[in-house]
């Protein structure tokens, strides 16, 4: 996706769509950078390691930040009502928040394979790609 159509689709999201699902955009958006970085504090404490990763925390950030709401967009959850809410709502939320992580994940990939051909290649905990998962779901289907 191009720069421009991604600023289109980021414009008509946020001012054609109904004011609550402008707010789901911008609470996601807020609780992505939270979940990110919540799973770099709570793999690697706050202490040196943390600071040690992060670089890699902001740059999995940026990842996030552009890859989610797309995934979460294409999923159809910014343009349902979430005042009923059921099961079936719970399943999308899941579907969504894991493909979402999963193309995330490849990104990630991309991202660590490419800077390890680098000479001050920092290196990468895996494990925060499972916490962000689960912070994910706790977070996206606790705001809706």
């Amino acid at each position: 996706m191009t720069k421009k159509r991604l600023w289109e689709w980021l414009r008509a999201v946020l001012w054609k769509a109904p004011l609550r699902n402008r707010a789901l955009l911008l609470g996601d958006l807020l609780l992505i950078v939270v979940a990110v970085m919540g799973s770099f504090a709570l793999r690697l404490e706050l202490g040196p390691l943390f600071s040690y990763y992060l670089p890699q925390a902001w740059r999995m950030t940026a990842l996030a930040l552009v890859i989610k709401p797309l995934v979460y967009h294409l999923f159809g959850l910014y343009r349902r009502l979430w005042a009923y809410a059921s099961t079936r709502e719970l399943n999308l939320i899941v579907f969504a928040t894991s493909a979402a992580s999963t193309a995330l994940s490849v990104a990630v990939l991309v991202m660590v394979t490419w800077q390890a051909a680098r000479p001050n290649f920092l290196g990468f905990p895996r494990s925060v790609l499972v916490i962000d998962w689960l912070l994910s779901i706790i977070l996206v289907g606790g705001l809706r």
